[in-house]
């Protein structure tokens, strides 16, 4: 019997062709799934009927492509404004993803607001965001809502950055909405960016997690002095805190969850599933200054319409202490705070029963039927 004996040159041509070949196949494969999962489309629910909608638009705002996603079991149904937290964070692919949704209850409108998610374009680069702008195309868009669904006021909910963007959009133009609900509300970024960062210190030290504790002692306790560093060190914060905020308190916190749901949301094309990571970049370059010098405890305290309010007892991004302070506060004709004892940042998501319940509740009153 002949054998063949291949010399150590020759075998690791071999092995790294071998390699080569699986990690091209791999990422064929991988490629071609995300392709097929991202068709830039959307479909009616189940529990659609012959009114409902589900469409996804692109439509010129002040001068600006932007990105809305339109559904409902039935389009005669209250119209509302989903506002995404981040700033550059749409999130109707983890909302869809887990079918914690209200469009039995609404026609929802979720808005990838100016530069996030496929409203970004890489032109805008060289342009600057502002806060102003957000709440310009957000009551342009609702006027525009208003026309198509024939009615007079809208729904507007925000979570997280979105409360900051609906606090002021509603102070500006109270005659578009019926009612605002603010899901893990800001107030006052400075104080509880502080409270956190002290937080995830303390839980990293009882853990004995000593490359945290060193981490977190180097970027330091907030505020810093540049926006560069503010951006930077709120990225490795948030790393850090993830399993401290409460591990058991909602799914979201585990990222391949969230990546995957991304991975799979057929809402945005391969293209702009890529291009909404640069986006989620330039919004934050150019926002989170600005939500690091907000303080709405100060400048929006007074509201025209009703405002309730959705925590997570465990939030340490919006951080409940400060954000309850916030909403002892504010003055409106209706308000109620609600704190789910189970959820951290997410509660819409982790305990979505009762958050259904409580929306469905103040639905029924503000349209005048019988509350359950």
């Amino acid at each position: 019997m002949d054998f063949i004996v291949l010399k150590p040159l020759e075998i690791m041509k071999k092995t790294l062709l071998a390699i080569t070949t699986f990690f091209v196949v791999a990422a064929l494969i991988l490629g071609a799934f995300l392709l097929i999962n991202s068709p830039g489309s959307t479909s009616l629910s189940k529990t659609a009927g012959a009114n409902g909608i589900a469409e996804v638009r692109d439509v010129m705002i002040n001068g600006v492509q932007q990105r809305l996603l339109v559904r409902g079991d039935d389009r005669s149904n209250p119209v509302m404004l989903h506002l995404h937290g981040g700033p550059g964070g749409p999130d109707q692919a983890m909302i869809q993803s887990y079918g914690k949704t209200l469009e039995d209850m609404f026609t929802v409108v979720y808005w990838d607001q100016r530069g996030s998610g496929a409203s970004y374009d890489s032109s805008m680069e060289a342009q600057v965001l502002s806060l102003d702008q957000l709440v310009e195309d957000a009551a342009t868009i609702s006027e525009m809502l208003l026309e198509e669904f024939d009615k007079e006021t809208l729904y507007l909910l925000g979570h997280s950055w979105g409360t900051l963007l609906g606090a002021n959009l509603v102070s500006q133009e109270p005659g578009l909405f019926k009612a605002f609900f603010a899901i893990g509300l800001f107030s006052n970024a400075k104080r509880a960016e502080k409270l956190s960062w002290e937080y995830a210190l303390s839980k990293a030290q009882e853990a004995g997690d000593t490359d945290s504790v060193k981490r977190l002692q180097r970027m330091g306790s907030p505020p810093y002095v540049t926006d560069q560093e503010w951006i930077k060190n709120v990225f490795e914060h948030r790393e850090i805190l993830r399993p401290y905020e409460n591990p058991n308190a909602e799914p979201l916190f585990d990222m391949l969850e969230v990546y995957t749901s991304f991975a799979l949301y057929k809402g945005y094309t391969l293209s702009e599933k890529l291009g909404s990571l640069n986006g989620s970049k330039y919004t934050m370059k150019h926002l989170w200054p600005t939500v690091i010098a907000t303080d709405l405890t100060t400048s929006h305290t007074q509201f025209e319409v009703p405002v309730f309010v959705f925590q997570g007892k465990y939030d340490q991004h919006t951080v409940t202490e400060v954000a309850k302070d916030y909403f002892d506060k504010i003055r409106a004709p209706e308000k109620k705070y609600y704190l789910f004892e189970s959820s951290a940042h997410w509660p819409h998501i982790k305990e979505y029963g009762l958050y259904r319940k409580y929306i469905s509740r103040h639905l029924k009153e503000l349209e005048g039927q019988t509350a359950d």
